[in-house]
């Protein structure tokens, strides 16, 4: 966890060395450090202020990443039937957190079934992110020529971009 914990604070690598993998690898450490901030925030004084921004910053991040992945890198990688089946098992995983992230959004961020909600949905994003890393990326590396990779992080970054504007939007 305390080499997420640098990457976090010193920032993504540049993006004009780094390919798609590494930067979605970067993300999922990012977002792994969140989840385990409201995993522990039971002892903490502002319990729901911490998780209210902590939930924020998890949706503000999720959303927008999922969608750019499915639009850029899982189209990609569709396109090859050593990796299309990851990709649809992916969109569905990402169906389904989402759906949790909007109820857990709604609910009042107390008590044992939001924090009960929120295991479900940390299980759920943790398992995903692991089947990527483990099983997609690889896959992906053999799939993807090097300057493949390195040019979808500009469409990613792109896509990402404005499925975050549309987020903010709605």
């Amino acid at each position: 966890m305390a080499d997420k914990e640098a990457r976090m604070m010193h920032g993504p690598k540049s993006t004009a060395r780094t390919d798609i993998l590494t930067l979605l690898q970067e993300e999922h450490d990012e977002m792994e450090v969140l989840i385990k901030t409201v995993l522990d925030s039971a002892d903490a004084d502002d319990v729901t202020d911490l998780r209210r921004r902590v939930l924020a910053e998890i949706r503000a991040a999720l959303v927008p990443q999922a969608k750019a992945e499915e639009d850029v890198l899982y189209a990609r990688l569709a396109q090859d039937e050593q990796t299309r089946p990851r990709t649809l098992e992916g969109t569905q995983e990402h169906l389904v957190f989402l759906r949790l992230l909007g109820e857990l959004h709604a609910m009042t961020l107390q008590g044992e079934v939001w924090m009960a909600k929120f295991k479900v949905f940390a299980e759920n994003v943790e398992h995903h992110l692991r089947e990527e890393e483990q099983a997609l990326f690889p896959q992906a590396r053999t799939v993807l020529t090097t300057l493949e990779g390195r040019e979808l992080v500009g469409a990613y970054q792109a896509a990402r971009e404005g499925h975050a504007r549309d987020a903010a939007a709605a």
